[in-house]
Formats: C-alpha cells, sequence, structure tokens
C-alpha cells in the first residue's frame, strides 16, 4: 500500500511547481488528425502541432490495447509486464478447448511492474486518472482514479477510493451496446449510425465534463484521460472516412462521414478546455495514443491451414465443421448477434458453446500451431516435447518454407518477416509467448482463431471485413506543448515506451534502470532542459498481484474485446 501523504490544495494564480496533463486518444492516428486539422476541424489540436512538438508514436507488437497501454504505463516492453493480449497465452490449455485463446483473462492486477501511479505517488506527487485502459481492478494510489471500458457490466468498484463513484453519479465507462455486449436491437443489423453516434457523445460529453470538473477543482501533478470513443468510430465507421471504399460516395455513408467529423469536433473543444486548464497549472500537455489505424485487410491468410498441409499441425478432420457451426463460430464478425441466432434462425448459443469446446487438434503429434495476435501480425507456438532435432534447426527450416508462401492469386510473397520471440521481447515473461512471431503483407490478415480458422479449405479467403472497418496499425500518435517545449514541429519517431520516462525527467523523478524506453529530452526548450536523472540504485516497491478467477464477468469482458475485433 501506498503511504498517502497530507498534502495542500492547489491554489489559483501563477503556479511554479510542474505538472503534467496527458490526453489519450485511444487509436489516434494522424491519418484523420491532420487532413481534419488542414480543413479547420480541429484548431486547439493543430494548435499544439503548431506551437510544439509532434511524431510518430510507434506501438508495441502486437499494436492493441492491452500491451500498448501496459508499456506506457511501465516504460517496459511485453515480456517484461505480461501483456502480449487481453489474456495469458496458456498453450497447456488449448487442448481443453477449440479456441486457441483459452488462457486466463489479464487486468491491472496482473501487472507485476511498478506504472506511472507508483513511481509518482512514491515521490509524494498526486495522480488523477481517468478511463486509462487495464486499470481495472482499480490500485489505490496516491490520488483518485476511475477505471476504463474493461470493468465488468454492473461492477461498482471501478473508482479509487470507492466513495469517488458518488460524486460522479452521471458518469459513463463505456457505449450502452459495448455494455450490453453488441446485442443491438433490431437484432442482426449492423450498428446504425445514428444511434451510435448519439451514444458515443453522450459517453464523451460525461467523461469530457467529469475530467473538467476534476481538473479544475481537484490536486494533481498529473492528470490523466483518456477517450477510448476514438477507437471504436473508428472500428466501425472507417469506411466514412476511407475513399477507397466501394460505398463512399453513398448517402447512407455520407451521412457517417458527417457524424464522425461532427464527433471529432466536438472532442477537439473538450480537448481545448482541457489544455486552458493545464495552462493555468503551469502543466506540459500530452497528447498520445497507444496505436495508429487504417483500413482493413483485404484478403485472410490462413497460417494454420499451411501448418497443417506441411505436417505440423494435425487434425481430426472426421469431425466436419458444416455452416451452421462456420455461422456460429464467426457471428461476431458479421455482427449477427445471440439474440439473431437465437430469435430468427432458432439457434441456441448455450453458454458451453461460446467459452470453449474440445478442440479438433491432436496434440501428441501437433509441433507447431498459429494464433492471430493482431491484424497482419500473428505468432508459431512450437510443441517442443515433440521436436527431436535441435531448435534452431526445426525453426530455420519452418522459416524458410513460410517464406516461400505465395499468393496464388498474383504469385506475391506473403510474409513480410519471420523473427523469434527473444529478438522482439526481454523479460520473464517471454518464454510464454509465442515461439515466432510473423508479419504479413499490409493486404493480409494473420488468420482467426478458433475451427473456422483451423478447418480453413483454402491458403487465403477475400474480403474479409465487408463492412469497411477499421483495422490498428503501429503508428500511433505523440503531441508535446506548453511553456518548457520547444517549438519544433514534427520531431520523428519515438516509442510509446519513452513516454513515461519523459514524464519522469520533466517532473524530475529519477528514472528506473530497468525502463526500456528513453526520455526524450530534444522536445524541451534549451534553456528549461530538466536535469537528467537514471539510478541503477534507484528501486520502488514490487507489485502484489492478485490471481483472478475465471467468471462470468472475465466472459462478458471476454465476448466485450471479440466483438471489437481483438479475438
Amino acid at each position: 500500500m501506498l503511504k498517502r501523504e497530507a498534502k495542500t490544495r492547489m491554489e489559483f494564480g501563477e503556479e511554479k511547481q510542474k505538472r503534467v496533463l496527458i490526453v489519450g486518444l485511444d487509436g489516434g492516428t494522424f491519418e484523420i488528425i491532420k487532413p481534419f486539422a488542414k480543413k479547420g476541424y480541429l484548431p486547439n489540436i493543430n494548435r499544439i502541432m503548431n506551437q510544439g512538438c509532434y511524431g510518430i508514436l510507434d506501438s508495441t507488437i502486437p499494436p492493441i490495447t492491452a500491451p500498448a497501454w501496459s508499456s506506457f504505463m511501465t516504460g517496459k516492453n511485453p515480456g517484461k509486464h505480461g501483456f502480449l493480449h487481453f489474456f495469458e497465452f496458456s498453450p497447456g490449455e488449448h487442448q481443453l478447448a477449440y479456441n486457441f485463446y483459452s488462457g486466463k483473462f489479464l487486468n491491472f492486477s496482473n501487472i507485476r511492474e511498478s506504472t506511472l501511479f507508483e513511481l509518482l505517488g512514491e515521490n509524494g506527487k498526486e495522480v488523477i486518472s481517468i478511463n486509462m485502459p487495464i486499470t481495472y481492478p482499480p490500485r489505490e494510489i496516491h490520488g483518485k482514479m476511475i477505471s476504463c471500458w474493461l470493468t465488468p457490466p454492473g461492477a461498482k468498484n471501478y473508482t479509487y477510493p470507492l466513495s469517488l463513484r458518488e460524486e460522479y453519479p452521471d458518469y459513463r465507462i463505456d457505449l450502452y451496446f459495448g455494455e450490453r455486449m453488441f446485442t443491438l436491437p433490431p437484432a442482426g443489423k449492423q450498428v446504425v449510425a445514428k444511434e451510435f453516434f448519439s451514444d458515443i457523445n453522450d459517453v464523451l460529453d460525461k467523461r469530457a465534463k467529469t475530467a473538467l470538473s476534476m481538473i479544475s477543482k481537484e490536486s494533481w501533478d498529473l492528470f490523466v484521460v483518456c477517450f477510448t470513443e476514438t477507437d471504436r468510430i473508428q472500428h466501425f465507421f472507417w469506411r466514412a472516412i476511407n475513399p477507397d471504399y466501394p460505398g463512399y460516395n453513398n448517402p447512407s455513408v455520407q451521412e457517417e462521414r458527417r457524424l464522425f467529423m461532427e464527433f471529432y469536433k466536438k472532442l477537439d473543444g473538450y480537448i481545448g478546455e482541457l489544455i486552458d486548464w493545464a495552462e493555468k497549472r503551469n502543466a506540459m500537455v500530452c497528447i498520445m495514443s497507444d496505436h495508429g489505424f487504417g483500413p482493413p485487410p483485404s484478403k485472410r491468410f490462413h497460417m494454420n491451414y499451411f501448418l497443417r498441409e506441411n505436417g505440423y499441425l494435425i487434425a481430426n478432420q472426421d469431425n466436419s465443421i458444416n455452416c451452421l457451426e462456420i455461422l456460429k463460430e464467426s457471428a461476431w464478425q458479421y455482427k449477427v448477434s445471440r439474440a439473431f441466432l437465437r430469435d430468427v434462425l432458432g439457434i441456441s448459443t448455450p453458454k458451453r458453446f461460446l467459452i470453449g469446446k474440445r478442440a479438433d487438434v491432436t496434440w501428441g503429434y501437433t509441433m507447431a500451431w498459429s494464433v492471430c495476435l493482431n491484424n497482419n501480425i500473428g505468432g508459431i507456438f512450437f510443441n517442443r516435447k515433440l521436436i527431436n532435432i535441435p531448435i534452431e534447426n526445426f525453426t530455420s527450416k519452418l522459416v524458410s518454407t513460410i517464406f516461400s508462401i505465395v499468393d496464388p492469386e498474383n504469385g506475391r510473397q506473403i510474409v513480410q518477416q519471420v523473427l523469434p520471440r527473444e529478438k522482439l521481447f526481454s523479460g520473464e515473461k517471454v518464454s510464454e509467448f509465442p515461439d515466432l512471431i510473423y508479419f504479413l503483407e499490409p493486404e493480409y490478415e494473420a488468420g482467426l482463431p478458433g475451427k473456422f480458422d483451423l478447418f480453413a479449405k483454402t491458403l487465403i479467403s477475400k474480403n474479409p471485413y465487408p463492412s469497411g472497418r477499421g483495422n490498428h496499425n503501429k503508428a500511433g500518435i505523440y503531441l508535446f506543448y506548453g511553456k518548457d517545449i520547444c517549438t519544433k514541429g514534427n520531431s520523428g519517431n519515438r516509442s510509446i515506451m519513452d513516454i513515461l520516462p519523459t514524464i519522469l525527467l520533466y517532473l524530475q523523478i529519477p528514472i528506473p534502470d530497468d525502463l526500456d524506453g528513453e526520455a526524450i529530452s530534444d522536445i524541451f526548450r534549451a534553456d528549461k532542459k530538466p536535469i537528467y536523472s537514471r539510478s541503477k540504485n534507484f528501486s520502488y516497491k514490487s507489485i502484489e498481484v492478485v490471481e483472478n478467477e475465471k467468471s462470468e464477468s472475465e466472459k462478458s469482458i471476454r465476448d466485450k474485446i471479440k466483438n471489437l475485433g481483438y479475438l
């Protein structure tokens, strides 16, 4: 537990103490921000770009919420904090469920490393955090915390202190249909833009107003608020801003585009108000995202089909999969809800179906199998007990075979790069990650989990996302602004792990030597450059891990993540 020290509330007027405001835009991308700013939709963000520093913020591998925000909070790579996805990779459990993603669901209690909350708190700094992903369940911190969208539906323990929930009774954690696991009326239809944007604007209003209330009246040295709404609209309505989408000029898509732009205008207005308060409090401003966004892949590559055809994965194909089973297993992808399956098609989808059934894999003879990590990135696990030649030789042969894969339609090589996990990650958790990480050409998605991928009839399937949804990529954003920040404009690419040490540098807190990120010192004015302090002897308290059991609440969050396209 952290000791809470008495501290007087901040007074208005001249502020000499340095502070930091971080505004997270989940999935924020310059693919949207730059053209919108140029058109005058984002005057506040545009001001920061013109009067401060900005650039691409390289996300984690894979570029998804769980590892990315965890790397931001710890300043460390996924091999140290353990988050490669939303769940713990557990190869042994693959034999117990049809879904390769059958490990324990991870949350804030599983981050063993000190986060920015502990690092600042143990140095007497007060922190306010609102909706920072992977902060459920909230910890006791030197400050106040409102948890994130991974809070199970109906949970009451989403704030620290618990009484904070009563101070903001109108606060909303997520979209209405997000909290209902995407069971949308009328059942079976796609998300309706008018209803969606009405709901997401309400979430934005309540989150922003809560943030503005807390930033103005609470005592803080670091204020963090994350708007996950940006990720939602880009997942569901990327087609509205993608000129390559076939229906881009349809009236319905034009209306989606108007609603999309209006949302961003409103968001920029709230950001402007937050910046005003930051300037009153002598705070440096950082706007950042966990990953970027872009159009969906045009094809899906089935690595498990390739592994099966080449004898690495042995499957029992006697248990043939029929059309009904395929519909059940891929229903989420086409926005088909359980209610639609039940009420329209008369298909029962019991609990046991949704959480898994026995896999049709002959594990005793399977040497390698693949999981989709995100978009065009996948991983391959080895069954090392069955590999009777040096692992280097096995790996070399498999990788060589993988690089020989070409698209039958055009003869192009599909796999861009294959790397052993040790080349990408370091830390005690690396041994739990896939043995190989592979990267496909951008137009290919690295398959899907479950039997539908396992028993795919072809190496490649086309048009996996006919709705034109958006997908993640590695190119996130960072923007710094304040009286101590130089007017440098584009400042090049940085890593998401660099943000935490930059905050510590600015607040003059010793930077732990085991951080993987480096402080971004060249954003500061020459006469305001902080003194760099990094110490091998400086250590922070370890975090007690509370093991979380699989439960109905975990099941609901798992469904929620699946419907966003992460599973």
